[in-house]
């Protein structure tokens, strides 16, 4: 039972964002490399988007556990 309690705490959203940077950036060094310099920096906002709302969702699940553990911890 211990781990099934890590796994849900693992955020789930990295599963989701990291492949999609993965793919984004073979996009952008096949758009760089026929010299198409504006879609390729269209494609590297939009993976800049992707890497800053994961973050703050993951933030924010992270600080949603920790205020938890401190809002019904015994003390």
């Amino acid at each position: 039972m211990k781990l099934l309690s890590k796994v849900k705490a693992f955020p789930v959203e990295l599963l989701i964002i990291f492949p999609v940077l993965f793919i984004l950036s073979f996009v952008i060094d096949y758009y760089i490399s026929i010299g198409d310099y504006d879609t390729a920096y269209i494609y590297d906002v939009i993976g800049s988007t992707v890497m800053v709302a994961g973050g703050l969702i993951i933030i924010y699940k992270l600080s949603s556990y920790i205020y938890r553990g401190f809002k019904y911890k015994k003390w």
